[in-house]
C-alpha cells in the first residue's frame, strides 16, 4: 500500500505524520505552536507569532478570538478594555472591524510548515472540528466563491451547433460526478450556465439532475424553463442573489460555472473565482464556440486526488484532467 503524506491541523498547532509517529511541526519562527493571532495593515496582514509580538504596541489591529465562544470568561474580560467592537453570534464571538472605509464582520502556513517539514507534499490535509468550523465560517462571511469546468480542443473549442463536438461518455460521467460531489450530504451543488448552455443540454437531461440549475439570460422568462430552475440576468446578479438568500445560501455546497463562451469569459474576470477543471482535449475539433484565453493568474494544482491522473483515451481520442486555481 503507497503512503501518502498527511499532515492534521489543531487550532493552533499542525502536525505531520511520519515513520508511524506524529510530529508536531515546527513554525517559521521555530516554536511547536502557532499563536491564533491575526494583524492588518492597508496592505498587508501578518499571522501567528510576528503578530503576537506586536500585540502590546497595535492592540487596535490584533484579534484572539477563533476556537472561543462568547460566555467564555477570557473572552468576556477581554471585551471590557478591547478597542474593537465584538459581536455576540449565536454564542460565537465575532469583531466588526473597519478597514479601509468599510465596515467588516469576521472570524478569524500551517501545511506550508509542515510540508517543509517533510520535504513533500501533504496530500492529506485533516483540521479538527472547531477550526474547520471557524473557516468554514470565514469562508461564508467572506462570500460566494465558484468553480469553472469545461472540456476544450486543442484548438481551443468547446461546442458545435448548441452540442458537443466529440463524444466521450467518461469525461460526461467526470463533469456529472463532480458537479454534484459534496462533503454535506444535506447540502446540493449549484451549476450556472447561459441560455444556449442550457437549451444545449437533451431534453430528457435538462434540468440536471440533483443540482440546483440558474440560467443566465435577459431575454427568457420564468415560463421558458422549469419551475425548479432560476432564472438571472447575469453572473453577479445571480451570486448575489444566493447570497442574499440565507436559507438557500446554507444548502449549498459548491458553485460551478458550466457556460457557454461569455459566461466563461465573465467568470474567470471574476474576484469570485477559486479554480477551472478543466478537459483538454489533445486534438482539434471543427466547432463554432471557443473558450476565452485564461489570464495568466491561473496556475495547476498538482494534487487532486479527486482527479483522474495521467493521458485518458476513449473513441481514439486522448485528454487528460487539469486543475488550474486563480492566484
Amino acid at each position: 500500500m503507497p503512503k501518502i503524506p498527511a499532515a492534521g491541523t489543531d487550532s493552533d498547532t499542525s502536525q505531520s505524520i511520519q515513520h508511524g509517529k506524529v510530529n508536531i511541526t515546527a513554525n517559521d519562527a521555530g516554536n511547536r505552536t502557532s499563536p491564533s493571532y491575526v494583524a492588518f495593515t492597508e496592505t498587508k496582514r501578518s499571522i501567528g507569532d510576528a503578530t503576537q509580538n506586536q500585540a502590546a504596541m497595535n492592540p487596535q489591529n490584533t484579534k484572539h478570538l477563533i476556537d472561543r465562544k462568547s460566555d467564555d470568561p477570557a473572552v468576556q474580560a477581554n471585551m471590557k478594555h478591547r478597542p474593537l467592537d465584538v459581536l455576540d453570534v449565536k454564542s460565537k464571538p465575532e469583531i466588526e472591524e473597519s478597514c479601509r472605509d468599510q465596515k467588516k464582520t469576521f472570524l478569524s502556513n500551517t501545511n506550508a510548515t509542515t510540508e517543509i517539514d517533510l520535504d513533500k507534499s501533504a496530500i492529506n490535509d485533516v483540521v479538527t472540528d472547531s477550526p474547520r468550523q471557524a473557516i468554514k465560517n470565514g469562508g461564508t462571511i467572506a462570500g460566494l466563491k465558484f468553480n469553472l469546468i469545461v472540456a476544450v480542443s486543442k484548438n481551443l473549442g468547446i461546442g458545435l451547433k448548441g452540442g458537443l463536438p466529440w463524444k466521450l461518455k467518461s469525461e460526461l460521467k467526470y463533469f456529472s460526478q463532480t458537479t454534484r460531489r459534496v462533503l454535506d450530504s444535506t447540502k446540493r451543488n449549484v451549476v450556472i450556465m447561459g441560455r444556449k448552455t442550457y437549451f444545449g443540454i437533451p431534453l430528457s437531461n435538462r434540468p440536471l439532475r440533483d443540482r440546483l440549475n440558474i440560467v443566465l439570460s435577459t431575454t427568457l422568462t420564468k415560463h421558458d424553463l422549469s419551475d425548479e430552475v432560476l432564472l438571472q440576468p447575469n453572473l453577479e446578479r445571480a451570486m448575489k442573489f444566493l447570497e442574499n438568500d440565507n436559507e438557500l445560501k446554507s444548502s449549498i455546497e459548491t458553485i460551478w460555472i458550466i457556460g457557454g463562451a461569455g459566461v466563461f469569459r465573465d467568470a474567470m474576470a471574476s474576484d469570485r473565482c477559486h479554480r477551472l477543471y478543466i478537459t483538454q482535449i489533445q486534438s482539434s475539433f471543427e466547432c463554432d464556440v471557443f473558450l476565452p484565453a485564461i489570464p495568466d493568474n491561473f496556475q495547476e494544482v498538482k494534487t487532486d486526488p479527486e482527479i483522474p491522473q495521467g493521458i485518458q483515451v476513449e473513441n481514439g481520442i486522448s485528454f487528460v484532467y487539469k486543475v488550474l486555481e486563480k492566484r
